[in-house]
């Protein structure tokens, strides 16, 4: 894979050698941008009245990708030595789920997009890997979320506003895709306060993604948010020594963090109740799903923490998820399923429903050698996230991206459907955040 890497990536930087490094920066930023933006605006095409599919979706962002890649390219591309406990298992998986696809029909996005795990991301991590600052591309890709992020927010802002007692959808047309949006700005906020400084607007916009988060009323983003904020603290006092700053220094700038968030959570519902006038066409009230339909007995104004607390059993408290998850269990075999594209049937439910984890739909659609693979990949992005918190050596606070992005992931992947990087910004940063780990470098910006 290296030597067509190396063919490939050596004529685009003939080509591209000539341009001003700060010029391919600029491209760099505006291609993630674009990236980003486009997952967001996925969610709200209905909205604009704009027809974009799923097809269209990936298209579309794996040309951003690959240009993505081209504009990363500085310098002549050397070999570097993958590690294979990761490799290994990453190739393999998607060979299988490909593999699969000649055994029995899948959908086609998830074929395409196997493909693009296969061969583009790994061509991603090689370039990154061999320029040895991958700190950079994880600025510019935080960089890049936050200021789609704060377009997206503005914009509910004045024009959406929300019924009382419901999840918010603004422009979206689920309102568990304003959790994800949010968990990306806020992964991207506290990312760029630990890997540069506990800037103002930084500190906002931390506050303005954990409001979006909570009006939502997504439990798997909450608690995801929840996580990537703990894991935000550790790092931050952990890079404390690197940064020479005193004990309540640190304290101080986690405190604002904390005290901007819980005063955000109010005032933004407060605003979109009370203030946001309702003069745009698409009404939330008028959209909203069965699930959070009038007939939902919420008998507190927390509705979110109604949420957490309803059900007397397990099932009733996941809405329904273990009931799915067993549904699923059943059905595996070493050769995967028949899906199509409303997910299984599930007879107790009387309707079709997606898994809602990652592990059990790719062992339900590719065979169960897939879904473990699948697995391992993950666990080990785990144990080595962990690893890279509470290591006894010198803390490299440039790559706490990593681990918020990991733990994200570690959530929405075992509660909704969290498998394509090119369709949700979150997922896509779990991805990138690979890069340390797929290769064998002993150099101080890879966690050993």
């Amino acid at each position: 894979m290296q030597r067509i890497y190396i063919l490939v990536l050596t004529k685009i930087y003939n080509m591209t050698r000539k341009i001003n490094k700060r010029l391919k920066y600029v491209m760099l930023g505006i291609c993630v941008f674009c990236f980003v933006m486009n997952c967001i605006l996925y969610t709200a095409w209905h909205t604009f009245g704009l027809t974009i599919g799923y097809a269209e979706l990936l298209v579309t962002n794996s040309l951003f990708l690959i240009l993505i890649i081209v504009f990363s390219v500085d310098d002549m591309i050397k070999p570097v030595e993958w590690n294979k406990t990761i490799f290994i298992p990453w190739i393999l998986c998607f060979i299988l789920i490909i593999i699969s696809g000649i055994h029995h029909d899948i959908p086609q996005a998830f074929l395409f997009s196997s493909f693009i795990n296969l061969m583009i991301f790994p061509c991603l991590y090689f370039v990154w890997a061999d320029r040895k600052d991958v700190e950079t591309l994880y600025i510019i890709v935080c960089k890049a979320t936050l200021l789609a992020f704060f377009i997206y927010f503005t914009y509910n802002l004045i024009l959406s506003p929300l019924a009382e007692d419901t999840a918010y959808y603004g422009i979206a047309i689920n309102p568990n895709s304003n959790g994800f949006i949010g968990l990306a700005g806020i992964i991207s906020a506290l990312y760029l306060i630990c890997a540069e400084r506990a800037k103002w607007y930084y500190i906002l916009l931390s506050g303005m993604s954990m409001a979006l988060i909570y009006v939502s009323l997504s439990r798997a983003s909450v608690i995801a948010a929840v996580l990537v904020l703990l894991t935000f603290i550790i790092c931050y006092y952990r890079s404390k020594i690197e940064r020479k700053m005193s004990f309540l220094k640190t304290t101080l700038v986690i405190f604002s963090v904390i005290a901007v968030i819980f005063v955000s959570l109010g005032a933004y519902r407060c605003f979109l109740i009370n203030i946001t006038p309702e003069i745009n066409s698409y009404i939330t009230s008028e959209m909203i799903l069965e699930v959070y339909a009038e007939d939902q007995d919420w008998e507190d104004e927390n509705v979110l923490l109604e949420k957490f607390n309803k059900g007397d059993d397990f099932n009733e408290l996941t809405s329904g998820r273990y009931q799915i998850w067993k549904a699923y269990v059943e059905k595996l075999n070493l050769l995967g399923n028949e899906r199509g594209k409303m997910g299984l049937y599930i007879d107790s439910l009387g309707r079709n429903a997606s898994s809602h984890n990652n592990y059990i739909e790719i062992a339900y659609r590719s065979g169960i050698p897939a879904g473990l693979l699948y697995a391992f990949v993950a666990v080990y992005a785990a144990i080595y996230a962990f690893r890279f918190m509470f290591s006894k050596t010198r803390f490299d606070y440039k790559l706490s991206f990593m681990p918020m992005a990991v733990v994200a992931f570690g959530v929405l992947s075992n509660l909704e459907r969290a498998m394509y990087p090119l369709e949700k910004v979150h997922i896509f940063m779990f991805f990138i955040a690979l890069i340390p780990m797929f290769v064998c470098n002993k150099e101080k910006h890879i966690a050993e």
